[in-house]
């Protein structure tokens, strides 16, 4: 009996010499004046202000001001998910930010298109000049946004 074959598309090999290639560059960066720069599209937002407290303040104000900008920075809050369930900040938070969320998505096109993520996200932490102890950290860094990107993304389409 002959065996099946798998119609299951095989993945596209990857290419470490162009992954070499980012890490050279990321390396050839390293001293520039922007080293860094992109980083604040990564970094956890570090909020000193309790969201509870915030969004009941925001309340008080609105009752004694009258003035409904209040509540629609409530609804604002809200509406971009940055709270979770216990009433604390989410992390990532930094996926409220629209250049993260755009650099995200252009991501998710080029992986559509065949490129390996690996390769994209090599590309990424050099043209967005990540900042970490080695180009494999900064590399890191990238997929770790990405994925809790995609991981929010997949929940909001389920809704």
């Amino acid at each position: 009996m002959a065996r099946k074959t798998s119609k299951r598309k095989t993945p596209k090999p990857r290419k470490e010499s162009e992954y070499r290639q980012w890490a050279a560059e990321w390396e050839r960066r390293r001293n520039d004046a922007d080293y860094g720069a992109g980083n604040w599209l990564f970094e956890p937002t570090d909020l000193v202000v309790d969201p509870g407290e915030l969004m009941a303040t925001l309340r008080v104000l609105g009752n004694i001001t009258q003035d409904r900008a209040f509540e629609a920075a409530r609804v604002a809050l809200a509406g971009y998910d940055l709270v979770d369930a216990g009433g604390k900040w989410k992390q990532p938070a930094m996926l409220a930010s629209r250049v993260t969320r755009e650099l995200c998505e252009m991501i998710d096109e080029t992986i559509a298109a065949g490129v390996p993520e690996r390769q994209v996200f090599a590309e990424a932490a050099v043209e967005f000049s990540i900042a970490a102890a080695s180009f494999d950290a900064a590399v890191e860094r990238v997929r770790v946004v990405y994925k809790a990107y995609r991981g929010k993304k997949r929940v909001r389409q389920t809704r």
